[in-house]
């Protein structure tokens, strides 16, 4: 089982930061990882849901991590 970090804020640039850390962290070692991003903006919040689920059980793809940003 992978790690799993939650990063909310209204500072849009505090989270920014936050997670630009925790992504540097986790390839620290210069590994490439596989890197998903689903926009929660706009769309009905069970396809987001849905979306978030299928990227969080597909494997990564050619590399050993995987990062997910919703």
């Amino acid at each position: 089982m992978g790690k799993f970090y939650l990063i909310y804020g209204n500072d849009e640039q505090a989270v920014k930061k936050k997670s630009a850390a925790i992504a540097n962290s986790l390839t620290q070692d210069n590994t490439q990882c596989d890197t998903e991003v689903i926009s929660g903006d706009n769309g009905k919040y069970d396809d987001i849901l849905q979306q978030l689920i299928n990227n969080l059980q597909t494997p990564p793809f050619l590399t050993p991590e995987k990062l997910v940003f919703l």
